[in-house]
């Protein structure tokens, strides 16, 4: 019947309106969420004169979770990541900045992630 309306050559201007349904305000996924934080890959990935995966994920994390903004910036001359994954006091004192929130102290706040420092990281 609306098809009908629609190609007859009275109503060649006529869109169909297309009704969705109601969205609800909360969502709750029908499921739990089956993801896990990155296992800690160990101290040695960290530290001057590194450059990997690790270095790289770390910042990107302080920087998502608000530790590190004076390194945004530099992401958006970087578009492949390269220099990102290079350890640099600027990560380290980021590093540092997160573990003095969560109460670390003394060698614990050095700015080289350790495991707590990477479960809070993926935790919190």
């Amino acid at each position: 019947m609306i098809w009908n309306f629609l190609i007859s050559a009275r109503n060649r201007d006529a869109l169909p309106v297309l009704t969705l349904p109601q969205a609800s305000s909360t969502v709750v996924p029908d499921h739990p969420s089956t993801t896990s934080p990155p296992a800690f890959p160990g101290l040695e990935h960290f530290g001057p004169g590194h450059a990997n995966v690790w270095v790289l994920m770390l910042r990107l994390r302080l920087i998502s979770e608000g530790w590190a903004d004076d390194q945004r910036a530099a992401l958006r001359s970087d578009p492949g990541l390269w220099a990102a994954r290079a350890w640099d006091e600027d990560l380290r004192l980021a590093c540092a900045r997160f573990q003095l929130a969560q109460g670390c102290r003394g060698a614990s706040a050095d700015g080289y992630p350790d495991q707590l420092t990477w479960d809070l990281l993926w935790t919190r």
